[in-house]
């Protein structure tokens, strides 16, 4: 028997860990990266996505922050530093 407090996983990891875990909607995490509606958190969960076409669709989302530009303009794939550099929108909003 464990004892002591159990740690539980907040409810907006969990849901950003759904997204990201599920290997088989390929079509639905990059439809989610590109929908304006979507958060930044979520599209900041998004920016550790396997798939570079994923993480370049968050770098054109009008609703990600200058915080997820800035990590995705280090990212190892060529074209999702290009887009996330090209966020010439992004360079006038604050952090």
């Amino acid at each position: 028997m464990v004892e002591g407090p159990v740690w539980v996983c907040p409810p907006i990891i969990t849901a950003a860990m759904a997204i990201i875990d599920d290997e088989t909607s390929y079509i639905r995490r990059l439809d989610v990266a590109a929908d304006p509606a979507t958060s930044p958190w979520q599209l900041a969960a998004l920016a550790d996505d396997p798939d570079p076409d994923v993480r370049i669709a968050v770098a054109t989302n009008p609703s990600v922050s200058n915080l997820t530009i800035m990590r995705l303009m280090k990212d190892d794939d060529a074209r999702v530093r290009a887009a996330a550099s090209d966020r010439q929108d992004l360079r006038h909003r604050s952090l």
